[in-house]
């Protein structure tokens, strides 16, 4: 049994926070269209997740990373500004970023994000938040699996 989290771990053990504390993520939301706030969205539907973060050094092109996981660990998805060509310039102070997904592909279920401020190269961790906002997805039709893609299906005899 495990005994009580240390500063910045999640009693689960699995989602933490840590970094060098140069930036500091104050808040992580899930919005959806409307710029409605909420967890649970339908696949198919336009979410964006996004980071408040506080720099509290002046910091050259920090990269923000967002990533899906399904909650027994399997990585859906990852990308940060920087990998997407999204040039964040020098920040410092108060930021907010958002990433936004036009059609979120995932399949039914409860994920887990990770959000993280990094240094320009992808290196330093300034403030990551790993696996640390839920989020569910419900979807009716066909399909299994973790992703869904429409498909036509055609055949020639």
């Amino acid at each position: 049994m495990r005994g009580k989290p240390k500063a910045g771990e999640s009693a689960d053990g699995i989602s933490f926070r840590k970094g060098t504390g140069k930036a500091r993520i104050v808040s992580v939301r899930f919005l959806d269209e409307s710029g409605n706030a909420k967890t649970r969205f339908r696949t198919g539907e336009r979410v964006a997740v996004e980071i408040v973060c506080d720099m509290k050094q002046a910091l050259e092109s920090p990269a923000f990373v967002v990533q899906f996981w399904t909650v027994d660990g399997f990585l859906c998805h990852a990308l940060n500004t920087n990998e997407s060509g999204f040039e964040t310039g020098r920040l410092n102070g108060r930021v907010t970023v958002r990433a936004e997904y036009d059609r979120l592909n995932l399949m039914p279920g409860m994920y887990r994000v990770t959000a993280g401020v990094l240094d320009r190269y992808g290196l330093v961790q300034h403030d990551i938040h790993y696996r640390m906002y839920d989020f569910v997805v419900d979807h009716e039709g066909p399909g299994r699996g973790s992703t869904f893609h429409d498909v036509e299906w055609s055949l020639r005899e």
